[in-house]
């Protein structure tokens, strides 16, 4: 049975890794620069979770997929970075007609693509030791939603090393976005693992029946062997006469 403290961790780690999720949404749509930050803070806080598991674990797969997914974390905050200085690059480019301005924006693309192959490989690597994980560990409750969740981000981690074309960049980001949401599949792990309740159905025991019946004692005359009553003073068969028994 795994500890209950290992499972507590992962629950936690399935619930920030939702809210990573939903600050995804928000910062691909809105395209603010602290959002990135934010993702950031709660990857890097789910990862903590994943790090004290481990410590009870001491499972080699996960040690490895904590160290990799959070060095493609900090990889891929970089990543916002430049495409935030490249977007301003390309406003730049579209407003003022500068050979400088044609630069920036030319190098800025360079780096970022560079950043988002580089960080693609780490990952999918990352999700690779994740599944592993819990292939291995097969009594780990849930585990094929880990190992479907790990193949969803793999895919999206693919996506990013083909972000040179602009289809694969969206449907990296649906597999990603899809991927973070099953991993909240770990919440309520500790329910799973509690022994249900046994209900002891108890009958009344009856008690034997009497089935000895104690019948009347007769009596015999000692002459002719005849049956005859208790209190008779002759036999009915011979006419002897009868002594009663002094008590």
């Amino acid at each position: 049975m795994i500890d209950k403290k290992v499972l507590k961790e992962f629950e936690e780690y399935g619930n920030k890794m939702k809210l990573v999720a939903i600050f995804t949404i928000v910062e691909t749509f809105l395209m603010f620069f602290p959002f990135s930050v934010i993702v950031l803070v709660f990857t890097l806080t789910a990862l903590k979770h994943i790090k004290y598991a481990n410590e009870k674990l001491k499972n080699s797969s996960l040690n490895t997929y904590h160290a990799k997914f959070k060095k493609a974390t900090i990889i891929r905050f970089i990543t916002s970075i430049i495409i935030f200085i490249w977007l301003i690059n390309f406003a730049l480019v579209i407003n003022i007609e500068h050979i400088i301005i044609y630069t920036g924006f030319g190098i800025f693309t360079l780096i970022g693509l560079i950043l988002k192959i580089s960080y693609g490989a780490i990952e999918r690597k990352a999700w690779k030791r994740f599944m592993k994980f819990f292939e291995e560990t097969q009594n780990f409750p849930r585990a094929d939603k880990g190992i479907n969740a790990s193949q969803n981000l793999r895919t999206a981690a693919l996506m990013d090393i083909l972000s040179i074309f602009a289809i694969t960049v969206f449907i990296g980001w649906i597999y990603r976005i899809i991927g973070y949401f099953k991993l909240e599949n770990f919440k309520n792990l500790l329910q799973l693992e509690e022994p249900k309740p046994t209900i002891e159905t108890t009958f009344p025991q009856k008690e034997p029946l009497e089935t000895e019946i104690t019948q009347p004692k007769k009596n015999y005359c000692p002459f002719c062997g005849a049956e005859i009553q208790a209190d008779a003073k002759t036999c009915v068969n011979c006419g002897a006469p009868l002594k009663k028994k002094k008590k």
